[in-house]
């Protein structure tokens, strides 16, 4: 029989029917979450941390910072106190072209990481002696090269919401 369709071609069309009506369009896994935050809000974070890192080198350079275990409590505190990995979740799904967001935690996290080995060079033993050359080499890299992830995922959001936070970080400290 000519023009007569064949038994399964019914039950695919009622299979494609009923996933249709029933079934959600995209998975929920595949759907962005909403930022919890306004954009200047989770940029806060990330800028006070930017500017940290240059007032540690300078700290750094000036010998304000004694010994390991002072190096190693302020990075504590910078990284504990600022939630940079969390602002930087929040700043990605802020942004809307897909590379860049990935881009945006991908230097997010890379900036975290550079700020985190600071605490993990050292020799356990030498936390209350002064710190080595090396050590205090190491940390200056390490905090240039968190700031220039930093600088890279502020770069690539709304200079409008950069401004807005750098103006609340500027009204807190008057």
């Amino acid at each position: 029989m000519v023009g007569v369709p064949a038994r399964g071609a019914y039950a695919t069309a009622a299979a494609v029917a009923f996933s249709a009506a029933f079934l959600p369009s995209t998975p929920a896994a595949a759907k962005r979450p909403r930022p919890d935050r306004p954009l200047p809000v989770a940029l806060v974070p990330l800028i006070r941390v930017r500017d940290a890192c240059a007032s540690l080198q300078t700290s750094i350079d000036e010998g304000e910072l004694a010994t390991v275990r002072d190096v190693r409590q302020v990075m504590r505190l910078m990284l504990r106190g600022n939630d940079v990995g969390g602002s930087v979740k929040q700043v990605a799904l802020w942004v809307d072209d897909k590379a860049i967001a990935a881009g945006v935690e991908q230097h997010g996290r890379d900036a975290v990481e550079f700020l985190a080995s600071v605490t993990e060079f050292f020799d356990p033993m030498d936390l209350a002696n002064r710190p080595s050359v090396e050590y205090l080499t190491f940390t200056k890299k390490a905090l240039a090269a968190a700031s220039a992830q930093l600088e890279w995922v502020l770069a690539h959001v709304p200079q409008a919401a950069v401004e807005e936070a750098t103006e609340s970080l500027t009204a807190v400290k008057a």
